[in-house]
């Protein structure tokens, strides 16, 4: 017993490593897109700024555009993990709102690699096209997770989209800076105006 709990702290341990080297490579390489363009990056210039191997990177991410676009499977798990801690009963309204907050908490905690994609769309825009896409896959995923437990699929539908251009509305404001709230927060305030409430 105690053998098993000392490798899953160990475990745990690791991956926290893992990911905290992994955010500190991609900050490094948003910084360096913002700086001189995608195309003017290469792997070796990202992995000299986060002061790692060549080959330590490739452990980490196929390519550099791996970096660019952000990491939609941590995306993926924190919507499932949200919405598998939501009871089964939950309405599809206020489903959707505990996913956009799980959402927004883990952009919290991503500050400054959202800004720095925003600065990269606005100086190179050709090179962010695939963002848009990976909004409509979030969307998506969204979707498809809250349809299975809604009352219907257009009450999913209207939930959902209405929520993320809510959601939306509250990033452009956090962006500004002219508010000490959190995204999260911000959310919250937009969740609420459009009437999705933790009661649906």
């Amino acid at each position: 017993m105690a053998n098993t709990t000392e490798m899953s702290s160990g475990d745990r341990l690791r991956a926290r490593r893992r990911q905290r080297l992994a955010n500190e490579v991609e900050i490094a390489a948003l910084r360096l897109f913002a700086e001189r363009g995608v195309d003017a990056v290469t792997v070796d210039d990202i992995a000299q700024a986060a002061n790692i191997s060549r080959r330590t990177f490739f452990r980490y991410f196929a390519s550099k555009d791996d970096l660019l676009h952000g990491n939609p499977e941590r995306q993926r798990d924190i919507v499932l993990e949200a919405a598998g801690a939501a009871p089964n009963d939950v309405a599809s309204g206020a489903l959707v709102r505990r996913i956009l907050l799980a959402l927004a908490a883990d952009f919290d905690d991503h500050r400054e690699m959202l800004l720095l994609r925003k600065e990269i769309a606005e100086k190179f825009p050709n090179a962010m096209r695939q963002t848009h896409s990976g909004h409509t896959s979030l969307v998506a995923a969204i979707l498809e997770v809250v349809t299975t437990r809604a009352e219907s699929e257009f009450s999913a539908r209207v939930h959902v989209h209405a929520g993320f251009g809510a959601m939306q509305a509250a990033v452009r404001t956090w962006f500004t800076g002219s508010t000490s709230q959190s995204l999260r927060e911000l959310t919250a305030a937009a969740l609420d105006l459009i009437g999705l409430t933790d009661t649906g």
